[in-house]
């Protein structure tokens, strides 16, 4: 129920309808007044206040300043927003609560940042509503007004520090930005632009979806597949793959996922925090035409967190022989996750398994006996 609601409040609009070429940002800016982007959460915490309760070591956490002058040139705000993507400054969000700034909030925008364009929402929290979109080489700016309860917002986000935090390996690819979520992270795809081409158009799925994705899995072949997004009744980010045919298109594999990365090289790689206890990191391999799941092991977690409550780790997931108990506040790293156990490794670097009481509310991460492992779904 959190996520659902939080997904309401802080979806970032991103499933849109417009010409993925669009790079008409004038003036792109280097962060909003004295924070620039990239800035560390703790350069500002001193003049930042909590806009809400709980939401301490999310993904990303949202803030408000203390004594802000909350004009936007000669418009009176609701609410400036401050945004820290895994502790750096990430985007900021604009909010007027009088529909007689609209007009002046969108001239005040052409004339900073140039004509934008208007874009079609299928998100299924912002359908018909009015959104202006300006595309820069890292900023995005885009306009949003709600006829229903007359609010503007303006959101302006910087996807530098997404990139920055790309795996090594993947960052010689290009980024496209779907979706987002405070507890959880971002969603969308990493491509090779050599064998990839986005489309940005509306899919064919049950819930609002879109076809965001033209790609050659395996760059040594011919084979085109289409990646479709969805996120689902209530946050639940999906992605159904389908080979390109004569006959039309043929689903081959579909997967929940946030964060998806196509290098072309026969392989898709999947993390995914949603619906989760942690982020699971999985690999597809392409097989004739079906995308078949390379078994691993064990799922790495490699979480450093604490432990919310006394517990003892045990040298196997049976939780017969005891290796250490670790009282409330123990600082601990989660290594890996077998099922429903997880192997802690101590302060003093003692490892052992800890299996869950499933009697904890394991959706709240403040009651989860591991403050980082838990549900993130409904």
């Amino acid at each position: 129920m959190l996520l659902k609601k939080l997904a309401v409040v802080f979806s970032l609009w991103a499933i849109v309808n417009a010409d993925p070429a669009i790079a008409d940002l004038a003036n792109e800016p280097d962060g909003f007044r004295e924070i620039k982007w990239g800035d560390s959460l703790s350069k500002h915490r001193h003049e930042l206040k909590d806009i809400w309760d709980g939401q301490r070591g999310l993904v990303e956490e949202s803030y408000v300043r203390i004594n802000e002058d909350l004009h936007y040139s000669s418009i009176k705000l609701k609410e400036i927003r401050y945004t820290f993507y895994k502790g750096r400054f990430h985007s900021v969000f604009l909010t007027s609560s009088d529909s007689r700034d609209k007009d002046a909030l969108l001239e005040y925008l052409r004339k900073q940042y140039g004509t934008g364009a208007p874009v079609d929402v299928t998100n299924q929290y912002t359908k018909r509503k009015t959104i202006r979109k300006w595309q820069g080489k890292q900023v995005m700016i885009q306009f949003l007004y709600t006829p229903k309860t007359g609010y503007s917002n303006v959101l302006i986000e910087y996807d530098g520090v997404i990139k920055e935090d790309a795996p090594a390996s993947f960052r010689g690819l290009e980024w496209f930005s779907l979706d987002g979520h405070p507890a959880v992270g971002k969603i969308g795809i990493w491509y090779d632009k050599k064998t990839s081409t986005i489309l940005n158009r509306p899919g064919k799925g049950d819930f609002p979806s879109m076809e965001v994705l033209k790609t050659r899995i395996d760059a040594r072949t011919k084979d085109e597949y289409i990646i479709e997004y969805s996120g689902g009744p209530s946050f639940d980010p999906s992605y159904t793959v389908s080979m390109i045919t004569r006959n039309g298109n043929k689903p081959i594999g579909s997967f929940a996922g946030m964060m998806v990365y196509v290098p072309g090289n026969g392989d898709i790689y999947v993390s995914n925090r949603a619906n989760s206890m942690f982020e699971e990191r999985k690999k597809f391999h392409l097989v004739g035409d079906k995308l078949e799941t390379v078994k691993q092991p064990f799922f790495y977690v490699g979480i450093k967190t604490k432990a919310n409550r006394q517990f003892t780790i045990y040298s196997a997931p049976d939780s017969k022989s005891p290796v250490a108990v670790l009282p409330s506040g123990t600082e601990i790293e989660v290594l890996l996750a077998d099922k429903e156990s997880y192997l802690i490794k101590t302060p003093f670097g003692l490892v052992g398994w800890y299996t869950p009481d499933q009697g904890y509310n394991l959706h709240n991460r403040l009651d989860s006996p591991i403050t980082e492992i838990f549900f993130a779904g409904d």
